[in-house]
Order: C-alpha cells, then structure tokens, then sequence
C-alpha cells in the first residue's frame, strides 16, 4: 500500500478537538452536518479520563487509503510542536513519514471550561454538556482542517513510506532534552563533547550558546559531533517531561530504531540556579548577576560531567531508553 501516511491530530489533552478531527476523518462523525452530542460520545477517547494521555500517540484507525490517524495531548507544549517534530524527523531525512496536525485554533472557552470539569474534577455531569456544546460550534473549523489535511495527503505532501521500504537513517542523534532557561542540559551537552575543556573556557562558550538558545519549544540547536552521532539540543519549553515521552513514541512513528533516534533527560536543576540564570537576563544587572551565574555553575560542573559520562555508558552499553 504505497503512500500510507501516519497522521498526528494533537490538542492540549488529546480528548476534544484532536478527537473529533480523527472522527471526523475516519468517517466516524458526518461531513455534510454538525455532529450530534451522542455522535460524537461514540468516537474513541472523546472526554475519557484516561491514566496515560499526555505524550501518548493513541492510535484511533485507519482511513480508507490506509493512512494511520493518531491523536496526541500536549499539555503546554503549544502550537510550535508540529514545527519542532518535523525539525527532528528532518535530521535523519523522514519528515515525509508524517503529517503533523494542530487542532488547538478553534478550542473554545466552553470546551476548556468544560473539559477541566469532566476530566480535571471528574464531574462529567456538570463538564460534558459544555464539552460538547463547545465542539458543537468548532465542528465547522475542524471540518475544514481535516478535508486540507486530506488534499495535501492526496497531492503528496504529506506522505509516507511503507515499512518494508524504510532503511536505517544514515546518521545517529542523540537529543539532550533542555527545559526552558534550565542550564545543567546545555552544560552537560558540551562537556558530553568536550569532557577535558578548561572551565574558563567552558564557561564562556556556554554563555554564548545560550545567547542562541534559550530551551523554547521549537529549538534545535546542533553542538557537535562524537563517536558516530551526532549532539544536539531540544528546546522543551515548560513540558520536558511530555516531550521526552513523545520523542521516545516519535521513534515508531517516523520508523527510527532507538539506538538512532537516543534521548538524554538531565535529573533537573535546582530552583536556586533556575531562578539566577532569569534573573541574569534582565536588563541593568548583567555584569553582577553574570559573576554570580557563572560562579554557581562552576559548582555545577562535577554533577554535569557525571550525568554526561552516565550518558556515555548508557549508549556504549545500548542502554539509554
């Protein structure tokens, strides 16, 4: 079956919109009309409080050309996800596997509302009939985004290979998940590459690299090249932990074995040191709060150096999940 795409509906908990979407282009929920409350209730996962939702691809069906449509709840990671995934499928050259859908525009006050109360506070009761009052009137808006969605697959701009046609990428990459503003990622990357840099001379190129790289959703920044993979950075925004688990499932979705596709996560940095390296961006306290940053970053280079040697061993011994 040549041409079978894996398409990605996302939303910000995977039960609403980016449900309704997959229905709607399955077949499930009706074009020529607005869906109705119980049509809509039939669709899988639609407002189900479920243990695992965030990060999760969850599978939903197959179309009538075979395409694979999933749904995905991204909490904060915002409308940049589609944009940072397609970056990383870029790098091992399989960006054409998927076709990545954000269907956060036409949510509604009703359906947040009423997706917090059925889901957040368990109060079906009270939540669902807002919920689906709510999808009632963005059914329109996802309507057209699924039938766009449908014309650029049949026009071959989003489509993918078969299994038995995919070979292993010509390059491994190994993906330091960076939160927003947290340094101990970005300094474990670079002593990850350079373990015996001076730590004057360390400290500086870190400050450089994070005048280019902040940790937002939607970065990737290469450091450099080691062992026969390649470093980067991932910027992760405010969601590390959800983005660490949907790059870990990205690895089936674009067919990347996982000693190509590797993902590093760094234990976290203490609050003290998040909070200075803020303040270090504010205007008028640059010299001060710099001395102050690197002195407490120079504490934190043993720790730093140890998490990259754990790295190392983990991949040497093929590990690192």
């Amino acid at each position: 079956m040549p041409g079978m795409a894996r398409i990605v509906y996302h939303c910000y908990g995977g039960s609403h919109s980016s449900v309704t979407a997959a229905g709607i282009h399955l077949g499930i929920l009706p074009r020529e009309r607005t869906a109705r409350a119980d049509e809509l209730l039939q669709v899988p996962h639609f407002d189900r409080r479920e243990s695992i939702t965030h990060g999760h691809f969850r599978f939903i069906g197959r179309d009538r050309s075979g395409n694979e449509i999933f749904v995905l709840g991204k909490r904060r990671a915002g409308r940049d996800l589609s944009v940072h995934l397609y970056r990383v499928a870029k790098i091992f050259g399989c960006e054409n596997r998927i076709c990545l859908v954000d269907t956060t525009k036409p949510i509604n006050l009703l359906m947040i509302v009423g997706g917090f109360l059925s889901r957040g506070l368990r109060a079906a009761s009270l939540g669902r009939p807002l919920v689906l009052l709510g999808t009632r009137l963005a059914y329109s808006y996802l309507l057209r985004l699924v039938e766009k969605v449908q014309e650029d697959i049949r026009e071959g701009q989003a489509t993918a290979v078969n299994g038995e046609e995919v070979s292993l990428p010509q390059r491994r990459a190994l993906f330091y998940i960076c939160p927003e503003k947290d340094p101990l990622a970005v300094l474990t990357a670079m002593l990850h590459l350079q373990p015996g840099l001076p730590e004057d001379v360390l400290l500086d190129r870190f400050f450089l690299l994070k005048s280019q790289f902040t940790g937002k959703l939607g970065e990737v920044y290469f450091v450099g090249k080691t062992a026969g993979y390649d470093v980067y950075l991932l910027g992760a925004g405010r969601e590390p932990q959800i983005l660490s688990r949907i790059m870990r499932e990205m690895r089936f979705l674009i067919a990347i074995p996982q000693n190509y596709l590797m993902i590093a996560e760094s234990s976290g940095t203490p609050v003290f040191l998040r909070l200075t390296c803020r303040l270090f961006l504010l205007p008028g306290m640059f010299r001060m709060l710099r001395l102050l940053t690197r002195a407490i970053l120079s504490l934190s280079l043993d720790y730093c150096l140890r998490e990259s040697l754990r790295i190392k061993l983990a991949i040497k011994e093929g590990i690192l999940d």
